[in-house]
């Protein structure tokens, strides 16, 4: 009996590999959203994710791997893992599309012109992409086998710190108003952001200034964009003390991936960097 089990086993190990070999040797067709990031374990870097352009009744992880020489970018397509049957909702059809993710730190892309060179089982297509320091560019040329809509990211620059003292009562706005004040006094002078409008940031007019907001009954919202030398902490340790000893809450976090909740409600939750 033994004996059977491990069997039939071994028999559907072997076809779901021979079933993911097919489908991984049967994507015809990439479509990739690209994006520089900041915040997530990861840190900061260019995040790639790919579609398979083919609907398919099973939905299947596309796995990827990637290696730089010199200026050339290899994101190869290794292998696909299945997921199962694709949800009934909000896919119509019951077919949906599988997707995979790469992502490439910062420091790996200094400033410079790359060749990104994305390859699978069916295709190859060499792309061009660059960093100027200001933006990242990517220049696919006309093929029927990679695309993408978005051609630029423009990454906030390192040590931005920013955020928001949101609280109810007007009462607490010199509590809000003082809080900025000290950052200020510590060295986190306001800013403007360089291409704020392309990154683009939330609680900001269209002159890159941060925006003071108020809602009924009582409620409002002071924004705020500083410079800082990546001493978010240093930040924090003044939020904390306001915090505590005022009827406010406050959001604060930096280009560098650190953040900050302090929630009346919800407590305090802190990602430091460093």
């Amino acid at each position: 009996m033994k004996k059977t089990i491990l069997l039939f086993s071994i028999i559907l190990l072997f076809s779901g590999c021979k079933k993911e070999k097919s489908v991984l040797n049967n994507i015809d067709s990439l479509s990739t959203y690209w994006d520089f990031q900041i915040f997530g374990d990861e840190g900061r870097g260019i995040t790639f994710e790919f579609y398979d352009n083919e609907k398919r009744a099973k939905e299947y992880e596309l796995n990827f791997e990637y290696s730089i020489l010199n200026q050339d970018i290899l994101i190869e397509l290794t292998n696909v893992t299945y997921k199962g049957k694709c949800a009934k909702f909000p896919n119509e059809d019951d077919e949906c599309l599988s997707k995979g993710r790469i992502f490439i730190p910062e420091s790996d892309l200094p400033k410079g012109n790359y060749n990104l060179i994305l390859k699978t089982k069916s295709f190859e297509v060499a792309s061009e992409f660059s960093f100027d320091n200001i933006k990242y560019t990517l220049s696919i040329p006309s093929n029927d086998f990679l695309s993408s809509s978005y051609t630029e990211s423009y990454p906030m620059p390192k040590n931005i710190l920013l955020g928001s003292i949101v609280y109810s009562g007007n009462n607490n706005t010199p509590s809000a108003k003082d809080f900025i004040d000290e950052l200020n006094s510590l060295g986190f002078l306001n800013t403007i952001v360089p291409n704020f409008d392309k990154i683009p940031m939330n609680n900001v007019d269209s002159n890159g200034v941060p925006i003071e907001r108020n809602w009924s009954p009582d409620n409002y919202s002071l924004s705020f964009v500083c410079i800082m030398s990546d001493n978010f902490r240093e930040a924090y340790d003044v939020a904390e003390n306001y915090f505590n000893a005022n009827d406010i809450n406050i959001y604060i976090y930096s280009s560098n991936g650190d953040q900050a909740r302090l929630d009346k409600t919800e407590g305090i939750t802190t990602v430091f960097k460093k």
